[in-house]
């Protein structure tokens, strides 16, 4: 997959601490493995929280009301 350089604010603590703790050569790569286990964490949780909804029936009825008015309004 292709790297795509891009520019980011980061708060100066969190900076300095990346620049101690992780060296130059390998920082990119330890950003983007943050990146893409808290993407996959977020993923699951938006998953999981829309499965849940989905099955919330007082929810469903709401959305079909409105769907039904919906259609009133454009014919």
């Amino acid at each position: 997959m292709k790297n795509i350089p891009i520019t980011l604010c980061i708060p100066e603590d969190i900076l300095r601490d990346l620049y101690t703790y992780v060296s130059a050569r390998k920082r990119s790569k330890y950003v983007a493995e943050l990146l893409s286990n808290s993407l996959k964490f977020k993923k699951e949780q938006m998953s999981k929280d829309f499965r849940a909804s989905s099955k919330d029936l007082s929810r469903n009825s709401e959305i079909e009301l409105w769907d039904k008015l919906e259609g009133d309004l454009y014919g």
